[in-house]
């Protein structure tokens, strides 16, 4: 499992008819930019190449850009195709850290994600060595209208379909995401749960 390779690129020009990109650009100067975070992504997928499977979980790219998406194919995706990911708080918005207004909707946002991302970005699993069902989910996300994270509808069908094949197969089921949830256990104070019925009535 990797986490929060933070890829920072843009392309060239592409900030120039975009605000909300050009904001992240400029703040985030001070956080990799420029593909500098890259040499760590490689030593990271050297070495996660030695095992059966690389989950990464999310915050893959610091803020949505071409320019991330196209290194994050580079040296992710064309680097081991079998990779499953699920995307973290930080794919979705060309913003980063501040109420400047984005210039792409929601569902843009998401559509220019999806076409840069080798999996389903909202729900995907796969089958290792006939053993462990891996399973990646998207719970970071903040669709318009919602006031916070929230898992979306569909996932809980498909979650349970996994569960159901898992216990038939004998299979262990790992389920990876990248906002950490609620135990419900009593010490679990550092993680407020997420809304009610945000995964449906499952």
């Amino acid at each position: 499992q990797l986490t929060d390779l933070h890829i920072n690129k843009v392309n060239e020009g592409e900030t120039e008819s975009n605000t909300a990109l050009a904001y992240s650009y400029n703040k985030r100067l001070n956080f990799y930019p420029e593909g500098s975070s890259i040499m760590a992504v490689q030593n990271a997928m050297d070495y996660a190449a030695k095992y059966d499977q690389t989950v990464i979980t999310g915050d893959i790219i610091d803020y949505l850009s071409d320019g991330a998406l196209d290194m994050t194919k580079e040296y992710i995706w064309d680097e081991d195709p079998t990779v499953l990911a699920a995307p973290g708080n930080h794919e979705f918005p060309q913003v980063v850290g501040s109420d400047e207004e984005e210039v792409l909707t929601f569902d843009e946002r998401r559509e220019m994600l999806q076409k840069g991302w080798n999996n389903d970005i909202d729900y995907a699993s796969k089958l290792v060595n006939d053993k462990v069902l891996c399973v990646v989910m998207n719970n970071a996300s903040i669709p318009e209208g919602a006031a916070n994270y929230t898992y979306l509808e569909g996932q809980a069908e498909k979650l349970a379909n996994d569960i159901t094949l898992a216990r038939e197969n004998g299979y262990i089921i790992l389920i990876f995401q990248h906002t950490p949830i609620s135990t419900g256990n009593e010490d679990d104070t550092d993680v407020a749960p997420l809304a009610e019925g945000s995964l449906g009535d499952s």
